[in-house]
């Protein structure tokens, strides 16, 4: 399959409105190739409106951004650069847990309730100096929070192996449609769009 690629600072993917309103209870995973050290705060899922997602601090330190949470607090996990890492973050009404290639490191705190709406995919609300650069594949939304168990189980598949969708999958987008800059939303409509730069590439992501 495809991965989209991000080698400026004016490249990432628009997720369109999915009107998910007051949530507390949520799920975003990606696989993720950094081509290189990012800057701090760049974006690798994070929502328009109430910053909320997942980024990283500097040095390439796994890090989110949630009302009521801690944008400067320090998850531990570092994501080595030229090399596929499952990332993923987990918010529920007591805790923002941050996982990377199965392992997890959770923040206790109070998150506030967010409208998830418009987001996008390898940038901090299209900021020009937080922008990702490298490969992003097999981006999930979930809208419940997943046990690490599952993100274990699950991230080195597709959502249509033996564990197909479920109905708390909001969105999931793979890039495979090629000579496009569409990007389909496998499980329904809420299709996404590259913009600026970014492109597709094959993947060399261990999904399967």
């Amino acid at each position: 399959g495809l991965a989209m690629s991000c080698l400026t600072n004016t490249s990432y993917t628009n997720i369109p409105n999915l009107e998910l309103n007051q949530v507390d209870s949520f799920t975003i995973s990606a696989w993720i190739k950094p081509n290189t050290i990012q800057n701090a705060y760049s974006g690798i899922v994070i929502n328009d409106g109430s910053a909320a997602g997942l980024n990283f601090r500097a040095n390439n330190e796994l890090a989110y951004h949630w009302p009521g949470g801690a944008w400067w607090w320090s998850s531990g996990l570092f994501v080595d650069t030229n090399a596929w890492s499952h990332v993923a973050i987990v918010v529920t009404p007591s805790s923002i847990t941050l996982h990377l290639n199965g392992e997890g490191s959770t923040h206790s705190t109070s998150p506030q309730l967010v409208d998830i709406q418009s987001l996008k995919i390898g940038s901090y609300q299209g900021w020009t100096s937080r922008n990702f650069n490298g490969d992003i594949d097999e981006v999930c939304l979930w809208n419940r929070s997943l046990s690490q168990n599952e993100i274990r189980e699950l991230r080195h598949l597709t959502r249509t192996g033996p564990v197909p969708y479920d109905e708390d999958l909001v969105v999931y987008y793979q890039f495979n449609l090629p000579a496009s800059t569409s990007v389909m939303d496998k499980i329904g409509f809420k299709h996404a769009s590259l913009a600026g730069d970014a492109e597709k590439v094959i993947s060399t992501a261990p999904v399967g």
